[in-house]
């Protein structure tokens, strides 16, 4: 390698570095939207209230907004070079 080769690679240093592999965002839309699907149904089939007064009835926001993290973060988890 000569010099005038180093000396470039040394004023690109972050254009030549290597990055961590990551999931396609078709992969990480589609995680996502299982994750709301599978929120969904588990609060339709399992934690929902019977009860007409109670809050988890009509809005199952908490199941929804921690399985959507949950499967969001997945491909990132289960597709990195790491």
């Amino acid at each position: 390698m000569k010099r005038r080769d180093r000396r470039e690679m040394g004023r690109n240093k972050y254009h030549n570095t290597i990055k961590g592999k990551r999931p396609a965002k078709w992969l990480v839309v589609f995680s996502v939207i299982i994750g709301v699907i599978g929120a969904l149904c588990f609060w339709y089939f399992v934690s929902r209230c019977e009860d007409k007064n109670c809050f988890s009835h009509y809005f199952p926001l908490t199941e929804v907004f921690c399985f959507t993290i949950l499967f969001g973060i997945a491909p990132y988890v289960f597709f990195s070079d790491k």
